[in-house]
């Protein structure tokens, strides 16, 4: 740590530059290029911020999709499924969400998802319900198993179902 490095300090928890291979014991990086995560922000939390983020955007920008599109994710609560609603509704897409759990459907709505349904045998007819004759474009599944096929099940026929983690 030289004089002149003034916004990071030891033992600051940061995020390492892009790129930077991380699987090692050390790693020297310029200090200008670091980013200082917020005390309050947990070493998990801190762990998946340079990752949930692009991978939600990378899976919303996978098909170029016109405004209006219906995207369905399963495993809405992820990191990853929270970027995906938010990437999406910047991009004009509307977010049918899929949780386990029914006390997660209003958190997930105040997050900006237009429709959330706790997973059930009947998912793929309630998501129909909804989106009448409108096609479910693309599928994202974070969890394997029953809940892809019902993810299978709510997507229009001959379109696309991609892996989120």
């Amino acid at each position: 740590m030289g004089a002149d490095i003034t916004d990071v300090r030891p033992g600051d928890t940061v995020l390492l530059p892009f790129g930077t291979f991380a699987w090692s014991e050390k790693v020297l990086a310029e200090a200008a290029k670091l980013t200082v995560v917020d005390k309050s922000i947990s070493l998990d939390q801190a762990a998946m911020l340079t990752i949930n983020p692009i991978t939600g955007a990378l899976l919303v920008e996978s098909r170029d999709l016109p405004a209006g599109s219906w995207v369905v994710q399963n495993a809405a609560d992820s990191g990853v499924s929270r970027s995906v609603i938010a990437f999406a509704k910047e991009r004009g897409l509307r977010t049918i969400n899929i949780v386990r759990r029914e006390k997660l459907v209003t958190e997930i709505e105040e997050l900006g998802a237009d429709i959330v349904l706790a997973d059930h045998p009947d998912v793929a007819a309630r998501v129909r319900a909804i989106t009448g004759d409108d096609p479910v474009l693309l599928g994202l599944h974070g969890v394997s198993g029953e809940a892809t096929s019902l993810l299978l099940d709510a997507l229009t026929e001959g379109h696309l179902l991609r892996a989120a983690v």
